[in-house]
C-alpha cells in the first residue's frame, strides 16, 4: 500500500541547487536565509552548456561558484537537471545548505505560504 501526498513545496537541499539559482538571477546570501530563491527546471540546461564551455577557473569567476566548487558545480548541475526532470520538479522554491538538526529548524523557521 502506498500513500500519495499532494506536494506543496519542492525545497532544494544542496549547495549546487543554491549556486544555480544564483547563476540564475536569485539574490545572495548576504540578503539573509529566508529572502526567496528559487530555480526553475528550464534554467538549468542553460547553465550546463554554459558551464560546460567554460574552464575551472572561469567558472570561479562566476557569481556565486566558489573557486573549490568550480570544479563540482557542472556534474551537478547535470544531476539537478536530472533529478528535477525525473521527478517532474518544475521549479524548487526554497534553498537550504544545512546539516542535521540545524537543517530541519532552517525548514520549521519557513512558513508555507497559503
Amino acid at each position: 500500500m502506498s500513500i500519495r501526498l499532494p506536494v506543496r513545496q519542492v525545497i532544494g537541499s544542496s549547495k549546487t541547487f543554491k549556486q544555480l539559482a544564483r547563476l540564475s538571477g536569485a539574490p545572495p546570501q548576504r540578503r539573509g536565509p529566508f529572502v526567496r530563491r528559487s530555480l526553475t527546471r528550464k534554467d538549468v540546461p542553460h547553465w550546463m552548456r554554459r558551464l560546460a564551455a567554460l574552464s575551472s577557473q572561469d567558472r570561479a569567476g562566476l557569481c556565486g561558484i566558489s573557486q573549490y566548487r568550480a570544479s563540482q558545480v557542472l556534474a551537478g548541475a547535470v544531476v539537478a537537471h536530472a533529478t528535477m526532470t525525473a521527478l517532474n520538479i518544475k521549479a524548487l522554491e526554497r534553498m537550504v545548505v544545512r546539516s542535521g538538526e540545524e537543517w530541519v529548524q532552517s525548514l520549521s523557521a519557513v512558513k508555507p505560504e497559503p
